[in-house]
């Protein structure tokens, strides 16, 4: 019989913990996403604007607070400087210096890999029913950071699949590469 690791065992956690509806991200800074508007959302465009080149913005330099949820309806959708088919679930939003990346999928989680944790935000959408905890059904969830000079991120959006024999397998989603060396103009972001 194997024995799982550790990053299986604690997806796996992850996953019964979210089953029994105990929500165990913080959620501190960002909103749960909207299912429907809202008759506070007057002030929102009535159209999306199209997803620029995130190369052709000029991301500012100056330090400000991460946004909070309501904040976020004033975003820029914008296209990062690599995409695969893999990410085609994924969308991102700039505001000020701060990328949110959203991934639409059965999500088990998101994990930080590198980069400064200072201003991060992670929101993984609660697993309602058994068909969204495995991907029947769409969930996903978002990370928001800040692309600042001379600093990066990393970040992997995890899924979770169940398998023929009844078990459950954690299956590796999205990842989020952010980085933005001293000397270039502007940051480059892969999801793959």
């Amino acid at each position: 019989m194997r024995t799982l690791d550790s990053l299986e065992r604690a997806v796996l956690l992850a996953l019964v913990v979210c089953a029994a509806g105990v929500s165990i991200v913080s959620t501190r800074g960002l909103a749960a996403p909207a299912s429907a508007p809202s008759a506070t959302s007057s002030a929102r465009p009535a159209a999306v604007a199209a997803p620029v080149e995130l190369a052709s913005l000029t991301v500012p330099v100056d330090k400000t607070p991460r946004p909070k949820g309501a904040e976020w309806a004033d975003a820029r959708p914008v296209l990062t400087s690599r995409r695969t088919r893999a990410a085609r679930t994924c969308s991102a939003l700039l505001l000020r210096e701060y990328l949110k990346v959203t991934c639409s999928m059965g999500l088990a989680g998101v994990r930080q890999f590198a980069g400064p944790i200072e201003d991060v935000a992670v929101w993984v959408s609660p697993a309602t029913t058994f068909q969204t905890l495995f991907g029947t059904e769409s969930r996903g969830g978002s990370v928001v950071f800040p692309l600042r000079r001379g600093s990066g991120h990393v970040f992997r959006f995890f899924g979770a699949e169940s398998a023929y024999d009844g078990g459950i397998y954690p299956n590796d989603g999205p990842l989020v590469d952010a980085y933005w060396p001293a000397g270039d103009a502007s940051p480059t972001v892969t999801i793959r």
